[in-house]
C-alpha cells in the first residue's frame, strides 16, 4: 500500500513538473529546463535526506515537492538552486518536528486527561534510524548530512547556519551519543 502511495506520488510529482515546464515557458525554456533537470537529479538525494531527516518516507515526499515549489517561486533571486533546495529540505523537516513534537505533547496529555493509553508508533526503518533518532536534531541533521549526504563540514555550517566548528562539536558529540546507545 505504502508503495503504491509513493508511485502515485512520483507520477503526480513528475506531471507536476511537466505540466510546470509546459505552463510556464515562452520564449526561453532554459530556466524551465534547469528546474526540470534539477527535479529529474536532485530529487531522489533529496527524499533520501528529507526521510532520514523525518524518519517517513511519506512526510519525506512531500517535504520535498514543497521545496521544489518554494525554489520554483523563488527562482530568480536564488543563485545556486541546489544548495537552496537542501537548505529549504533541512528547514521543513526541522519544523516538521517541531510540529510532531507540539502535536505529541497536546495528544499525550489529552490521553492523561482521559485515561487512555499511549498511541502506538509506527516501526522505524532499521536498528540505525531508532539510535538517530534518539540524538537530538542538530546532532542528528549534521551526521546526516556529513555521513549520509556526504557534505564537507563548511557546507554544513552554512546549511545548519552555525560556525563549523560547532558542527565538527556536534558530530563529535553525535558519534559519541551514537558508541554509547549501541554498547548497551
Amino acid at each position: 500500500m505504502v508503495r503504491d502511495s509513493i508511485g502515485k506520488l512520483r507520477a503526480v510529482s513528475d506531471i507536476v513538473v511537466d505540466s510546470v515546464t509546459a505552463n510556464m515557458c515562452s520564449d526561453s525554456c532554459s530556466g524551465m529546463d534547469d528546474l526540470a533537470d534539477l527535479y529529474r537529479h536532485a530529487r531522489p538525494s533529496m527524499v533520501r535526506l528529507a526521510h532520514l531527516l523525518s524518519g517517513s518516507n511519506a512526510v519525506a515526499e512531500e517535504i520535498v515537492q514543497d521545496s521544489f515549489v518554494a525554489l520554483y517561486q523563488h527562482r530568480s533571486t536564488i543563485e545556486y538552486p541546489r544548495a537552496y533546495l537542501r537548505q529549504v529540505v533541512v528547514n521543513r523537516c526541522h519544523s516538521y518536528h517541531r510540529r510532531e513534537g507540539s502535536e505529541e505533547r497536546h495528544l499525550l496529555r489529552l490521553q492523561a486527561e482521559s485515561g487512555e493509553q499511549e498511541h502506538e508508533r509506527s516501526p522505524e526503518i532499521d536498528q540505525m534510524w531508532v539510535e538517530l533518532h534518539q540524538l537530538n536534531a542538530r546532532q542528528r541533521t549534521a551526521l546526516v548530512l556529513r555521513y549520509y549526504q556526504d557534505l564537507p563540514v563548511k557546507e554544513i555550517a552554512v546549511i545548519m547556519d552555525t560556525r563549523p566548528g560547532t558542527v565538527k562539536s556536534l558530530i563529535h558529540r553525535g558519534i559519541a551519543n551514537l558508541r554509547k546507545t549501541v554498547q548497551q
